[in-house]
């Protein structure tokens, strides 16, 4: 395969003004909606807030979880002007009153009304820098996770789907004598990436399949509440004979260096660790250096035609639930599908749906983008995700490897719509198979009913009949 020519390369201007913001709300799974908080621990595996004369910190502890109730009821009563006064300088600034109202209004959106507090705890974190507030809402228990810094002040916080210390239980399929699992790392400094290696135990060398991530920081297993669908994937690919390379993504990784840079784009925060990545699954022994493939998912798809094309030596390329479209528009399609849910508060999520459409409506007709937000993120951020997002199609169309696209009936974040654009794109491409599963959401987890955004908080796996169907066509000659 050619390398591709300067035209497939998508050219922005430079970023003014665009942060990663590590400290902001983390409320909602709607794909492309928001840039999550990241937290470099693991969570707790159980209580250690108590009384106990041999800890150093039990005054701290005591101390941290008063102000975590204080704020915790100030969400509670709606007290947005005191809640905010807990904060540190660098998440003032960031959330307003005004956009933490938004966020706990989005809050119960997503899981219902707000319905009492249970008892907090410090976890095991020996410096009692962080503090969990179990949360029941009407539809779905939840985590309030608070972090202070050192004076004592909050430095971010988010809700998290169920109990922090409940742990993953691998799915039927992992068949874990089949394969060996390693830490790896690879990249160039100051942007080392940490990630692991699953090698299926055959004979022979293997393909690999390296992943890439949906939108906002994320883990190498692509932690969402409960799940990890790359988790799920590796084990379920490698127990079948494919090798994965999955990994921290930078802006999880990276998160506190990230923070105060506004010059990051979609390559520095998706492209370039990508292509490391490939760079490095070629170089491992035990590989088959021709049947290297790419899979990306949400964002990760949307990217992937680019990231294929400027790597230039792809096997395969499999596309999970791209949008390959302007993301205002897939922003403002998911809005109006939670608005229109049965069961949910209906004028908060209207009001969400209408905010958003009026400041696009805004940038639309002109005004400032650089001084506007779509739902919290920086407006440059979804015009630069829409100039990628538009060329991709024509992208995918002009390159010879292989080519996979999927989606979900069920998914309510990437819809049909989406994937008719990419038949429509690819009509008359030689190796190129498009395949819907109809009971899947955008996890590709298998349901019934209308899909809810509250149900990637409840436990469950990548289904079986995908982990199949992608093994069986990456070993296809």
């Amino acid at each position: 395969m050619t390398r591709p020519s300067k035209s497939t390369r998508i050219h922005t201007p430079p970023r003014q003004g665009r942060r990663i913001r590590s400290a902001v709300f983390t409320l909602a799974a709607i794909w492309l909606t928001m840039i999550p908080a990241s937290f470099a621990d693991d969570a707790p595996k159980g209580p250690a807030g108590q009384k106990n004369k041999n800890d150093p910190n039990a005054t701290l502890r005591r101390i941290r979880i008063e102000r975590a109730m204080i704020f915790a009821g100030n969400l509670a009563g709606r007290k947005f002007d005191d809640a905010v006064q807990h904060f540190d300088r660098t998440l003032r600034g960031i959330l307003t009153k005004e956009k933490l109202a938004s966020a706990w209004i989005e809050a119960q959106r997503r899981v219902g009304p707000f319905k009492s507090f249970g008892n907090p705890h410090t976890g095991l974190s020996a410096d009692a820098g962080q503090v969990f507030i179990p949360t029941r809402f009407a539809r779905l228990d939840q985590t309030l996770k608070i972090v202070f810094n050192e004076l004592n002040q909050i430095s971010g916080f988010r809700i998290e789907g169920g109990d922090p210390s409940a742990a993953y239980a691998p799915p039927a399929y992992d068949r874990r004598k089949r394969y060996i699992e390693r830490d790896v790392e690879f990249g160039k400094s100051p942007w080392i990436v940490k990630g692991k290696i699953t090698l299926p135990r055959i004979q022979g060398q293997a393909p690999i399949v390296v992943l890439v991530h949906g939108s906002g920081p994320h883990d190498q297993d692509q932690t969402i509440g409960p799940n990890k669908p790359f988790r799920d994937l590796a084990a379920g690919l490698s127990s079948n004979g494919v090798a994965v390379l999955r990994f921290h993504k930078r802006t999880y990784a990276y998160a506190k260096e990230l923070e105060k840079r506004t010059d990051l784009g979609l390559r520095e925060e998706v492209i370039e660790d990508a292509l490391a990545a490939l760079a490095f699954a070629r170089s491992r022994i035990g590989i088959d250096k021709k049947r290297v493939f790419l899979l990306g998912h949400s964002m990760g798809a949307t990217l992937g035609p680019h990231i294929a094309a400027e790597d230039g030596n792809l096997a395969g390329l499999i596309l999970m639930s791209g949008a390959p479209r302007d993301a205002f528009d897939v922003v403002l399609d998911q809005l109006d599908y939670i608005a229109s849910l049965d069961g949910t508060s209906g004028d908060p999520n209207k009001k969400v749906a209408e905010t958003a459409r009026k400041t696009i409506q805004s940038i639309r007709g002109g005004a400032d983008p650089s001084k506007a937000e779509v739902l919290g993120v920086p407006a440059a951020y979804w015009l630069e995700l829409s100039r990628f997002a538009k060329a991709s199609l024509q992208v995918a169309a002009g390159l010879p490897s292989r080519l996979l696209v999927a989606g979900g009936g069920r998914d309510h974040q990437v819809t049909n719509r989406d994937f008719g654009l990419y038949k429509t794109a690819l009509v008359g491409r030689d190796q190129a198979t498009l395949h819907w599963f109809e009971e899947m959401n955008h996890l590709y987890m298998r349901g019934v009913d209308k899909a809810r955004p509250e149900e990637y908080w409840q436990p469950g796996h990548v289904d079986e009949e995908v982990i199949r169907f992608l093994a069986d066509w990456i070993k296809a000659k």
